[in-house]
């Protein structure tokens, strides 16, 4: 058996049914229809009132013991109904997966709040009328990811570092959609953070090498608030490729003394934000200095924020993103396992025309094309997240399994439909292995 058929096995096996971010959309018509099971699994409808926080313990037990949320392995909690109640997660190492099940709470206490956990994943779940939507306290490598998040108090509440908060819808809350309390290292990328009072809001200490970007910030009070005087010249927070239209773009106290909020672009020719109060937004002259005659999709002039602070390379046009993610349950498996293939595509772009591909580089570093789809229409502010998108069946003993142990690389990806460019990549690597003894 070759090492295309490894992949064989594990790709025609799998039923049309059911890692982390960036980049684009696909499928509208020709794949919407083939995965329209995959796109539409039924859920558990209704709501469950239970008395109290229901929580996520330590040992990995719920309580209360009748709480909707199922697992069976310890590691993903399936929320299994509406509910109105909070939960507390206090176990590391978890995925809590909201099926987009609703959590509609009375303004009292946070939604869901994460307590000194470390690489807890929170997803498809809306939360609305809470306090705080989701609240992070002392924790490390949370990932907030493809929820709604609306009409609380304040949406998002973050203390820790190492966290992602990645295509998530943010809207509507009467305070921060996002506040940083603190944070290290973190990536706040690919949501809509609309009609909120603050769209995000920097504390004290809230914010080092952090990376804001691809975020559309629009019918906010405030886009971005830097709440009080705080020195950032240590900071080296990034703000780029963000959309840009608020009452306030960005408030900086009036004794401040920083002298740096952060980076504003990504120099040239990648540049900064689109500002929708940047006026005119003539784009006649390219280049790192903008003084050679051409467009560039880049203003000629900077966006200045305060004395300290510039966007030097403004935005013409607002920022609209694809993105593809592929993403794998486990990272190791043994011989005979199933596999579940996750996919996370969005076009924040108008409708538009792509090629779709996903293949494996095998461990002899030989491709298998599992799919290429030519001209599939991306229909505009399109979203499609499924865990399981694909489910392979991987070799057991009697496929000689030894002769495909190794390291695999899935690859998804947009490609130009005229030169097959790769517009847009993510991988995911996996190690197919033989069972201890």
């Amino acid at each position: 058996m070759s090492h295309r058929t490894i992949v064989g096995i594990i790709a025609h096996s799998l039923a049309p049914n059911r890692r982390r971010i960036l980049s684009r959309n696909i499928l509208a018509a020709a794949i919407l229809v083939s995965l329209s099971v995959c796109l539409f699994p039924p859920t558990i409808t209704g709501s469950v009132s239970v008395a109290g926080t229901i929580t996520i313990k330590p040992d990995g037990s719920v309580e209360p013991p009748g709480a909707p949320i199922y697992t069976n392995d310890n590691i993903t909690y399936v929320l299994t109904s509406d509910i109105s109640d909070s939960i507390c997660i206090r176990r590391s190492n978890i995925v809590f997966d909201g099926a987009q099940h609703k959590m509609h709470g009375t303004g009292d206490s946070p939604g869901i709040f994460l307590i000194e956990t470390i690489n807890v994943t929170v997803r498809n779940v809306e939360i609305k009328g809470y306090f705080t939507g989701i609240q992070i306290w002392w924790s490390s490598n949370a990932t907030i990811l493809a929820n709604n998040i609306t009409a609380n108090r304040r949406g998002l509440y973050l203390e820790g570092e190492n966290y992602v908060v990645c295509m998530n819808s943010i809207t509507a809350n009467a305070w921060e959609g996002i506040l940083m309390y603190s944070g290290v290292n973190s990536l706040v990328t690919g949501n809509d953070i609309s009609n909120n009072g603050r769209g995000i809001g920097f504390e004290p200490g809230g914010g080092q090498s952090n990376l804001v970007t691809e975020n559309n910030i629009t019918g906010n009070g405030v886009g971005i608030d830097f709440t009080y005087r705080v020195d950032f010249h240590y900071y080296e927070n990034k703000i780029y490729h963000n959309n840009f239209e608020n009452t306030v773009q960005v408030h900086v106290p009036s004794d401040s003394m920083v002298d740096m909020l952060g980076y504003w672009d990504n120099g040239y020719p990648s540049g900064g934000n689109y500002w929708s109060d940047l006026n005119p937004k003539a784009d006649f002259r390219s280049g790192p200095r903008q003084d050679v005659v051409g467009s560039d999709g880049i203003v000629d002039v900077p966006y200045i924020i305060d004395v300290y602070s510039r966007d030097s390379y403004p935005l013409a046009k607002p920022y609209y993103p694809q993105r593809i993610q592929v993403y794998t349950d486990r990272v190791e498996y043994w011989i005979g396992w199933h596999q579940k293939l996750g996919l996370h595509v969005t076009n924040m772009d108008g409708k538009t025309n792509v090629c779709f591909a996903v293949w494996t580089q095998l461990p002899n570093s030989s491709i298998y094309v599992y799919m290429h789809m030519h001209n599939v229409t991306l229909q505009a502010d399109f979203s499609y997240n499924n865990p399981a998108w694909r489910t392979l069946q991987l070799p057991g003993w009697e496929d000689d399994y030894g002769k495909y142990l190794g390291s695999y690389v899935w690859h998804a990806a947009f490609l130009d439909p005229a030169t097959h460019a790769i517009l847009v990549e993510d991988t995911a690597q996996f190690w197919f292995e033989e069972p201890p003894e």
